[in-house]
């Protein structure tokens, strides 16, 4: 939640958040090798996603992102490429 006020604060338009995995997936991937990787997410599918459990992002930072206008890009650690981008 913290890199999202950050970058509202000064006046950023996204985000990245470094992670170890290329984005948000319909399921985890570990698990369920059938998960699919979400392109582009709105704020309202991604939280509740969060809600229900995918731990890629906690759901008051995807609540205060869309409150604030600041796109999320979520990006793979090993590649610096955008896996999933939720505005």
């Amino acid at each position: 939640m913290s890199a999202v006020f950050l970058a509202y604060k000064l006046g950023a338009d996204h985000v990245e958040m470094i992670k170890d995995v290329d984005g948000v997936y319909s399921d985890d991937p570990n698990k369920n090798q059938k998960a699919q990787r979400y392109e582009v997410l709105d704020f309202d599918e991604m939280y509740k996603l969060a809600l229900n459990g995918a731990s890629v992002l906690h759901p008051d930072a995807v609540c205060l992102a869309k409150e604030k206008g600041v796109e999320i890009r979520i990006v793979y650690y090993q590649t610096g490429k955008t896996g999933t981008v939720i505005k």
